[in-house]
């Protein structure tokens, strides 16, 4: 008997474009349910450093394992390419999609489609008038016949993965794991609330994402920053790169890695947060209620895009359940005791809350097990460390 084989790769969960600068874009475009086409992806850059950026998956549901073919890629004028960037990567590391590049059967790997005006100072380079540009882009798979066994047969895979034991009820700090099986690299976290068929649960470690601080005078704030590569292959999930060491006594070399400001001021003027109508400090817009702490964690925060990415990465490894947030200030609060964190819920880092403590200032979790609150909008030296909910069922 030849059983017949199921070759089935297709796109899903194309998400809402990510607009930059002035960036816009019109109608919707077209996926069909396991479309193998994504079309009318209608984009307008105005400006130097506009920017769309789409995620997809990209999921094998078929029975044989495949892998990159050939890639089509756009064609450009050179007049175009000194004007326009367009890449595809994996949205976990930022590595380019490449020939070569496996799916095995039943995996999702997501990737970022971005299309960028590029960073142009010289302004004679700078089009008279609008320009057109009509792209098309294909990745094509074949079966890949690759097989890595042991000696006895099996499939030879290293893991690093926390175990855990599954339980119908789990205790605040309980430990749960979502494991990256190509990897090995293992999503930790603890669990601040059972919720009955979910589970909601505080990642162990901040997330490498924004930038690292170095620095030269500890005791008068000097120090280096520079931006957290993406080639990382830990950039935009959990990393234990992000603990700071509080029992350093040498005030040179400090160094903080993975920290990112709450969301952008419009100007030096503009020191009160996007939350309010103005800088009365009792003027909350509606939407984000009448009082504080109010929750303000969406999309105008800096920290939107990297939560959500990292929603997707844990989707992409079939938690298609799992919901990714900050903690709120409730949150964090029912927690302590004796006015402190569990050890479990600080680690020695400091890490941003989604509530706003008043109008200029957003609450954080602090090094030693405190809670306190800091400006949204300077170069602060907090991470970001996603709540997540999830089905029961899926871990």
């Amino acid at each position: 008997n030849v059983d017949p084989a199921n070759f089935d790769i297709y796109f899903t969960n194309l998400s809402q474009p990510t607009l930059g600068g002035e960036a816009s874009v019109s109608g919707t475009p077209t996926l069909a349910t396991k479309g193998v086409t994504i079309s009318n992806m209608n984009v307008t850059l105005k400006k130097p450093n506009d920017s769309v950026v789409y995620t997809v998956d990209i999921k094998n549901d078929g029975d044989i394992d495949a892998e990159i073919e050939n890639l089509v890629l756009p064609t450009f004028t050179s007049a175009q390419q000194e004007l326009f960037d367009f890449t595809v990567v994996y949205t976990n590391g930022g590595q380019a999609v490449s020939i070569g590049d496996t799916l095995a059967k039943g995996e999702t790997r997501n990737v970022t489609i971005t299309f960028k005006y590029k960073d142009i100072t010289d302004e004679s380079l700078l089009p008279s008038t609008a320009q057109q540009i009509s792209l098309s882009y294909q990745i094509i798979y074949k079966q890949t016949n690759n097989v890595v066994t042991t000696e006895s047969g099996s499939i030879d895979q290293v893991s690093d993965c926390t175990p855990f034991t599954k339980k119908d009820t789990y205790a605040v700090g309980d430990v749960i794991a979502i494991c990256n099986n190509t990897t090995g690299k293992s999503e930790d976290f603890y669990v601040i609330s059972d919720n009955g068929t979910t589970v909601t649960a505080l990642a162990k470690y901040n997330l490498l994402v924004g930038d690292r601080l170095v620095y030269t005078d500890l005791n008068n704030g000097v120090y280096t920053r520079t931006a957290i590569s993406n080639s990382d292959p830990e950039y935009g999930i959990q990393s234990s790169k992000t603990q700071v060491d509080m029992e350093q006594v040498d005030m040179e070399n400090f160094i903080i890695t993975g920290v990112i400001a709450f969301a952008n001021k419009a100007n030096e003027d503009t020191w009160w947060g996007y939350w309010t109508v103005d800088s009365d400090p009792h003027n909350l817009k509606s939407n984000y209620g009448n009082e504080y702490p109010a929750w303000v964690f969406d999309s105008n925060s800096l920290l939107w895009g990297q939560v959500n990415n990292y929603q997707t990465y844990l989707r992409g490894l079939g938690k298609t359940s799992a919901v990714a947030t900050l903690m709120s200030y409730e949150q964090a609060n029912s927690l302590k005791n004796n006015d402190s964190l569990p050890t479990w819920a600080y680690e020695n880092s400091a890490y941003w809350l989604g509530d706003a403590y008043g109008y200029s200032l957003v609450w954080i979790v602090i090094p030693d097990g405190g809670l306190s609150h800091d400006d949204f909008g300077v170069d602060g030296d907090y991470g970001v460390r996603p709540v997540i909910t999830i089905n029961k069922s899926e871990l």
